[in-house]
């Protein structure tokens, strides 16, 4: 069974090996996101896994950001507060 099986039955637009990039999350994902992209501003919430900062430090024409949820408690960030968090470090 392959990707297309489990999450594209019934749906216009198959995706092929051409076009998809499956991987197990974390350093790898992040890694392999971030090669794919130009020179770019990319955010991240902190706190959260601080691996994040490092493996998006390893490309010189990504710059990270840390957006800083300031209400620990809270799961999500509310939209008012990413758009703080975000104009605070120049994304918005």
């Amino acid at each position: 069974m392959d990707y297309k099986h489990f999450y594209r039955q019934g749906k216009e637009s198959k995706y092929t090996a051409n076009n998809v990039c499956i991987v197990p999350g974390g350093r790898a994902g992040i890694t392999r996101t971030m090669a794919a992209l130009g020179n770019t501003q990319v955010g991240y919430f902190c706190p959260d896994y601080t691996a994040y900062e490092q493996a998006l430090g390893l490309f010189l024409r990504i710059n990270p950001n840390a957006l800083l949820h300031r209400d620990v408690n809270e799961a999500l960030m509310s939209p008012e507060e990413f758009e703080f968090q975000a104009g605070r470090s120049g994304m918005g």
